[in-house]
């Protein structure tokens, strides 16, 4: 007969590699999920041109969702930011879908600047038709709508910020605004709502005008674009790491690895791209790059 002991090192063993093929099948799941979209390395390629490329629109957001090949974004004619209508597109076939209006803000006049919360539950955006509770006033009101059994629940107010990102946590990331300046700032998810908002630290390194902050879904950095910060080349992107006590590395220029006029970047649901705008394109990069550039992070 086998031995208690013996039993229970068998019954580990069994768990330890019934969860090692788990994380192979998700790693394959992860990699087929882009396959067939060919990928970029280190070296940025162009995203979907057939989308992006049309000369008579500018898009601002684009966001590849969570639960199916497909990406979102808002789209704006020449001059016309920000009275844009939210389109998706789908990936089948090999090819891009012709863009449709996206049903879930659909309904909402001048809705811009949409994205989603890396688990799908929560889309953020902005909209100057919805009016702020309680007499709020301000030229940027955000919102949220929150997934539930019959669907999408109704707006909800956040406050007075603009291009919201969210960590797997729920943690909020995006930028104060004041006439002076433009903050980094976070807000934690507590009980389904969310706190005041916290400015990172130390406060000398984020006393910039920085813009259009997206935060890696696990917390770990965050990509921001400033035309005032000292550079590389022409790219506006930077990139900021959360050290273990919670405060956050001077910001980098990641123009050795993005040599075009880059801005307004996202980063996928599960952390392995960065896209950004450039030359009215859009662009994307393996997120290896900013591993690479934290291994370059003085010690």
């Amino acid at each position: 007969m086998i031995s208690l002991c013996a039993r229970i090192a068998l019954t580990l063993a069994l768990f330890a590699m019934l969860g090692t093929m788990d994380a192979r099948v998700c790693h394959l799941e992860a990699l087929d999920r882009y396959s067939e979209l060919d990928p970029p390395g280190l070296t940025p390629e162009l995203f979907a041109p057939e989308i992006f490329s049309e000369s008579n629109y500018r898009e601002y957001v684009y966001v590849i969702l969570p639960d199916r090949m497909a990406c979102v974004f808002d789209r704006h004619a020449d001059h016309g930011f920000p009275q844009g209508e939210i389109f998706i597109s789908e990936f089948m076939e090999g090819r891009w879908t012709e863009p449709e209006l996206f049903d879930v803000l659909s309904q909402y006049d001048s809705v811009f600047l949409p994205t989603i919360s890396p688990d799908g539950s929560r889309w953020f955006f902005t909209s100057e038709s919805i009016e702020p509770p309680g007499g709020a006033r301000g030229r940027i009101p955000l919102f949220y709508l929150e997934k539930n059994d019959t669907g999408w629940g109704e707006p909800r107010y956040i406050g007075q910020h603009i291009h919201a990102s969210a960590t797997t946590d729920g943690t909020l990331f995006l930028i104060v605004e004041s006439r002076d300046w433009n903050r980094p700032a976070f807000r934690l998810l507590v009980d389904g709502d969310y706190s005041e908002y916290q400015f990172f630290e130390p406060a000398e390194y984020f006393m910039e005008n920085d813009a259009h902050l997206v935060v890696d879904p696990q917390g770990a950095y965050v990509i921001f674009d400033s035309q005032s910060r000292p550079r590389i080349g022409e790219c506006r992107l930077f990139v900021s790491f959360r050290t273990p006590d919670g405060t956050w590395t001077k910001p980098a220029s990641m123009g050795k690895y993005i040599e075009q006029r880059a801005a307004m970047a996202w980063i996928s649901h599960d952390g392995k791209y960065v896209f950004y705008k450039a030359d009215d394109e859009v662009y994307w990069v393996s997120a290896q790059i900013v591993e690479e550039l934290r291994s370059e992070e003085p010690e």
